[in-house]
């Protein structure tokens, strides 16, 4: 059985979680259905047990803006996107640039919190003649 985030836990161990789940999660490939499980199962209860502690335990996500994966990164803007707007709206809207599932998540964050206006054209982002 998997171990599930505990209020014993502390924010580095939530965020080692929320990490090693997105990495999982990047693995699903096209497979929506399996990508929601694991954010429904393992990211959002972690994510929200960071937020029930405040801006501090959130901002502590900031960090993994820059790491390798792609799903990690989208994971932490969109978790800590309040601890930094500039920084997480930056992150989002690079990975938004690429035509995977990735890309396609960052611009529906971005759709959600900057709304539907705010969100760059997906075929000029792309390249897709109209």
């Amino acid at each position: 059985m998997i171990e599930k985030p505990g209020s014993a836990w502390n924010d580095d161990r939530l965020i080692d979680y929320i990490r090693k789940w997105a990495i999982e999660r990047s693995k699903c490939g096209r497979d929506g259905y399996a990508a929601n499980r694991i954010d429904e199962r393992y990211i959002f209860p972690a994510a929200n047990a960071l937020k029930r502690r405040g801006s501090s335990s959130v901002s502590k996500l900031l960090p993994l803006l820059h790491h390798s994966n792609a799903d990690v990164r989208l994971a932490a803007a969109s978790i800590a996107y309040e601890a930094d707007k500039p920084e997480c709206r930056k992150v989002l809207e690079e990975l938004a640039k690429t035509l995977n599932m990735a890309g396609i998540m960052a611009l529906m964050t971005l759709s959600v919190k900057e709304g539907p206006d705010a969100v760059p054209n997906p075929r000029a982002l792309w390249g897709i003649k109209e």
